[in-house]
């Protein structure tokens, strides 16, 4: 008598279960690779703000360390090296400005030396919504309209002048005119003299002399995160102007999805004109 062999086969429900463990497994797996892309991504943005933050401190203290000073430091009626000075309006003060003269004109017909200064602006014109515009100011020797130093050493600068110059945006023939860079948010400046102090406001018209070394900081914000700033950041929270800013303590009181964002950095430079 033959007997006769049944092999059980796999049933619905080993079936089932079985494709259930294989989707989870599946999903979880595509979730691993999506974080770790977007933690990529995410640091690999970070690390761009942070090399374009020192790019920018970096083209600034170029440009500073040729800085001029007149053949005679007394003379209070040509070149001149102002930080924060009261020519300029403080809406233009976030927190710092810096302006100065130095041999690096591109129009040379009438001499060389440019009058050079940088300064942080916010665009408000959207409400709910300001844009920060570090603007760099220029002016060749050639632009006669503009050019003040020498026929206006005590008014060479005002918040007119800086709107025709470098506004950073609505220029009736530039729309750019004056813009260095858009999403930096903080902007300071320190000035040393040969014994390492910090000397406030600097106004070479009363020191008569340069700063031995600058010390430029900057903070950078992402753009997207940019949109979630409703108001003007609060310049307060990085300190006085008689120590180094405090950068993070700035950061840390930035909203929500701001503050992750925001890259710092800071350069320092020895003037080579100094005494």
């Amino acid at each position: 008598m033959i007997e006769k062999r049944h092999t059980s086969g796999i049933g619905l429900l080993e079936l089932l279960v079985a494709t259930t463990i294989l989707s989870i497994l599946v999903l979880m797996l595509f979730q691993i690779l999506n974080n770790t892309s977007t933690a990529w991504a995410l640091g690999q943005t970070q690390t761009e703000r942070r090399q374009s933050a020192r790019a920018l401190a970096d083209a600034v203290a170029q440009e500073l360390q040729s800085a001029l000073m007149p053949v005679d430091p007394a003379d209070q009626k040509s070149l001149q090296f102002v930080l924060n000075t009261s020519m300029v309006p403080s809406t233009y003060a976030n927190a710092d400005t810096l302006f100065w003269q130095a041999p690096v004109a591109t129009d040379r017909t009438y001499g060389d030396v440019a009058e050079v200064g940088y300064f942080l602006k916010w665009d408000q014109s959207k409400v709910g919504n300001p844009r920060p515009l570090l603007c760099r100011f220029f002016v060749n020797p050639t632009d006669t309209a503009n050019y003040l130093i020498i026929q206006k050493p005590t008014a060479w600068l005002s918040g007119d002048i800086l709107e025709k110059v470098a506004p950073g945006t609505n220029h009736p023939t530039n729309s750019y005119a004056g813009l260095f860079a858009e999403n930096v948010i903080g902007f300071w400046v320190r000035c040393f003299d040969a014994n390492g102090n910090i000397v406030q406001n600097y106004d070479s018209r009363t020191v008569q002399k340069l700063p031995r070394t600058v010390k430029v900081y900057l903070v950078l914000i992402s753009p997207a995160s940019l949109r979630k700033l409703r108001t003007l950041p609060d310049y307060t929270k990085a300190g006085g102007a008689s120590t180094e800013p405090n950068v993070e303590q700035f950061i840390a009181f930035l909203p929500d999805g701001v503050r992750e964002t925001a890259r710092s950095y800071a350069t320092e430079v020895r003037l080579q004109n100094a005494l």
